[in-house]
């Protein structure tokens, strides 16, 4: 094997090829950015805002609206694009652009964008009435895009449309439009890397290199084997580590509790989640641990949840969900949910479902670089650690308030 393995990484001008496409260096990779629909949300509203110093103006901007309207733009262009603004996370909606037209009506664009998130339970038919409540019909003309890497329909849309667009699509009328404008500068260097980095993972499909294309089928029909046994021993660094936490799981939770002074439990593990719980908010609050023990062993409605997504150790604190609830566990379960909701700034549905706040990556696979498992461990700890000094008395406070306004009830 050792031998088919020098065949391919050394003799083999095919790998040379795209091992050479493969590690161009690319900014948006050195951040981490490639499966994270935050980031990707932030760089798209700098790029679809003309006020930005991109030097591109609103040329993004209008491919944009020339895809979601046919072409007809009508009075969106020109200097009306240049007054737009664009809005990230309004009423929680990834992207939000204003459009006004001087003694006409405005228009107001709503962008959800998934890359491997699904679409919670009523999601875009919340955001759509949302919409129509800060932007009236008669004032403002309404467009709705869900962007995607497939271009899949989104399933929550209600009886609003949601026009499906990919990131593909865009990104391809978007390099067009700044081709045939003859633009240059690193505004359109930076685009560049960004849509280079979407077709090198996979989200924009890109059949426009046949070089590659051959090179890449030459290889497999070449090395088949070889490649096959690469993938069956790929490491995977994310398991080891929750390895490591679950060999060490007294150690950290002692350096938790230290650092938080909150006692923190190891509570239940399955598969690939790890759940906390915090053993002393029973004694003012015993409501919360009269949840279902199916979920957690301690019954506790709310943990600090880790879990495992895209090769990512992804954190939040979660209300677990409402089975096998009695009417007095449910009652305060609503009420918790409504509390971390309000010292969240997030919007989450009471559902049947668990419901998970301030979600987000912990440790991404550039983490794992030239470290040891120690040192993972240790770079976990660190993150979990700032990720419950911003997030824990917050959390005391919902608790509180929910077990309070029960009590008075």
């Amino acid at each position: 094997m050792l031998q088919k393995l020098n065949s391919l990484t050394v003799e083999s001008e095919d790998f040379a090829l795209v091992a050479k496409r493969a590690q161009r260096f690319c900014p948006f990779e050195a951040i981490g950015m490639v499966r994270q629909e935050i980031r990707h949300s932030n760089f798209l509203s700098y790029l679809l805002d003309p006020a930005r110093p991109h030097e591109l103006g609103a040329v993004a901007l209008q491919a944009l609206l020339s895809l979601l309207t046919d072409g007809e733009l009508a009075g969106y262009q020109g200097s009306n694009l240049a007054n737009a603004r664009v809005w990230r996370e309004r009423d929680h909606i990834d992207l939000l652009i204003e459009i006004p037209v001087k003694d006409e009506q405005g228009m107001v664009i709503a962008i959800e964008i998934k890359v491997d998130a699904l679409e919670r339970e009523a999601q875009l038919s919340d955001y759509a009435q949302k919409v129509r409540r800060r932007y009236p019909v008669g004032s403002w003309k309404h467009l709705f895009c869900f962007l995607t890497p497939d271009g899949r329909a989104g399933v929550t849309q209600g009886a609003d449309e949601w026009q499906s667009l990919s990131f593909g699509d865009l990104l391809r009328k978007i390099e067009l439009s700044i081709n045939s404008v003859g633009l240059s500068g690193e505004g359109v260097k930076l685009f560049a890397y960004y849509h280079t980095m979407m077709k090198r993972h996979n989200i924009v499909q890109d059949p426009s290199d046949p070089k590659l294309e051959q090179a890449v089928s030459a290889i497999w029909a070449k090395h088949k084997e070889t490649l096959d046994f690469l993938l069956a021993h790929r490491p995977d660094p994310v398991s080891d580590v929750l390895r490591e936490l679950d060999a060490r799981q007294t150690e950290v939770s002692s350096r938790l509790e230290k650092e938080c002074r909150e006692r923190i439990q190891a509570d239940s593990k399955y598969g690939r989640y790890r759940r906390f719980s915090f053993p002393n908010l029973a004694n003012s609050c015993p409501n919360l641990f009269l949840g279902n023990t199916g979920w957690v062993a301690s019954g506790s409605q709310l943990v600090l949840e880790l879990t495992v997504e895209q090769e990512e150790v992804v954190v939040s604190f979660c209300v677990g969900p409402e089975e096998d609830m009695k009417g007095k566990e449910s009652d305060f379960r609503s009420r918790l949910i409504k509390e971390m909701n309000r010292v969240s700034g997030e919007d989450k549905k009471v559902a049947k479902g668990a419901r998970h706040f301030w979600r987000s990556p912990l440790l991404t696979w550039s983490d794992f670089e030239d470290e040891d498992q120690k040192t993972h461990l240790k770079i976990l700890e660190d993150k979990l650690m700032l990720f419950l000094e911003t997030h824990l008395g917050d959390v005391r406070q919902a608790v509180q308030a929910a077990c309070s306004s029960q009590d008075n009830k």
